[in-house]
């Protein structure tokens, strides 16, 4: 066997073998299962998760009416896969959401995604002039292919000027604006098409992460400002009178006490003794 030429090739392997032999053992062919347990080798954080000044910077970038503009408004929107986004058309859009069935996990028990047309995207798609199928079409009025649309996206970012910034990034960076914004792990799961909650649970525990974060600041900043709260004019005044009370009173206790009585030989012996 070819060892894999890198860790996410070779994680990759691993999963593929595990579910082989799962297979053989569910059908007699082996008894134990070689791959399980094999911890994963890839500890790269993968694609670039965009920021909001990189959506932003985008937007800027390609106005609506653009193909770039509608590409990047339909994954932001949808969180889809390129895979999917390429097929996706007027044929998709039923009683004012976008259904379709995700190309990844699409075997036996798949099941159809139904999102939302939220107002940025609608006004992206209001924009198309063409009646082709999908709703992204070459320069010469073709469907993209997923590859294709890979290249033109990479083609897009680079003109744009961001060249860290890709198509699946994208998706990773809606992912990050819903879970922010509340979302559950079960509706990111329904949303992305996740069949388990490993995904969401990345995204969800990030957000709570951060919203933990910014609670203690808030509770440092008011805390700063309450011992920083200056004392009003009555306070001082209060202040000050005490301190002269206790400035005569100590006088007087050192001289005989109230009025200082005594003669500096009684104080003289009172404090040898």
């Amino acid at each position: 066997m070819v060892r894999a030429a890198t860790p996410g090739a070779a994680d990759k392997l691993v999963k593929y073998l595990k579910a082989l032999f799962n297979w053989a053992i569910a059908n007699d062919h082996a008894t134990f299962n070689p791959a399980s347990g094999v911890t994963k080798i890839n500890k790269s954080p993968g694609f670039h998760s965009w920021s909001e000044a990189e959506l932003e910077k985008f937007r800027k970038g390609y106005p609506v009416g653009t193909t770039a503009r509608l590409a990047f408004e339909l994954m932001v929107n949808l969180g889809v896969r390129r895979s999917d986004l390429v097929k996706l058309g007027w044929k998709n859009i039923i009683e004012g959401r976008i259904e379709f069935v995700p190309e990844k996990g699409s075997g036996r028990y798949a099941q159809s995604l139904s999102l939302p047309v939220t107002e940025e995207l609608q006004d992206a798609l209001a924009a198309i002039r063409h009646e082709a199928p999908t709703f992204l079409i070459t320069d010469y009025g073709k469907a993209f292919t997923s590859n294709g649309f890979g290249n033109k996206m990479r083609q897009w970012c680079d003109d744009a000027g961001l060249p860290d910034c890709s198509s699946h990034g994208i998706r990773k960076a809606s992912a990050t604006i819903l879970a922010e914004a509340g979302a559950t792990e079960h509706q990111l799961m329904a949303i992305f098409g996740w069949s388990d909650s490993k995904m969401a649970q990345h995204y969800t525990k990030a957000a709570q992460s951060k919203r933990i974060i910014d609670a203690g600041f808030e509770r440092r900043k008011s805390y700063v400002a309450r011992r920083n709260v200056p004392l009003s004019p009555a306070d001082d005044l209060s202040g000050a009178k005490q301190g002269e009370k206790h400035a005569k009173t100590t006088s007087g206790d050192r001289n005989g006490g109230p009025g200082g009585t005594r003669t500096p030989n009684q104080a003289v012996m009172s404090r040898r003794l």
